[in-house]
């Protein structure tokens, strides 16, 4: 069996991108600032993949922005959601879980840095 995870840089408002996407700006403006802390991050999670991979599970790694993230989650395929809370406000852009019903997630870990706190959560069905 596959374990599916995500990984999303978030504003703290729930944006992984700014408004204004463009080819000039792929992240929408001011969005950038999500993603300053991954030149200071170590892989907090290594070890609980080890142990996923060790178990013989596969892993997938679901990409793409909001809509591609939101379309999973309504299909029910996403195992674990990792967020990286960027201290940022953007108030508006690219919702993560607009529209979605019924979203629940349970908490496995956090990790509290500078410059973001990552969340890991399991998605309960």
């Amino acid at each position: 069996m596959a374990l599916v995870t995500c990984d999303m840089g978030v504003s703290t408002d729930g944006y992984v991108a700014g408004p204004n996407q463009s080819l000039e700006h792929p992240l929408g403006e001011g969005a950038e600032r999500l993603r300053r802390w991954m030149f200071e991050r170590a892989d907090e999670n290594a070890a609980e993949i080890a142990e996923i991979v060790a178990a013989g599970e596969k892993v997938i790694a679901i990409a793409g922005g909001a809509s591609t993230v939101r379309q999973y989650f309504a299909a029910g395929l996403i195992d674990v959601l990792r967020l990286h809370i960027a201290p940022v406000v953007l108030r508006a852009g690219a919702p993560l879980l607009a529209g979605l019903d019924d979203v629940r997630l349970e908490q496995v870990n956090s990790v509290e840095r500078e410059l973001v706190t990552h969340v890991t959560y399991r998605v309960m069905r």
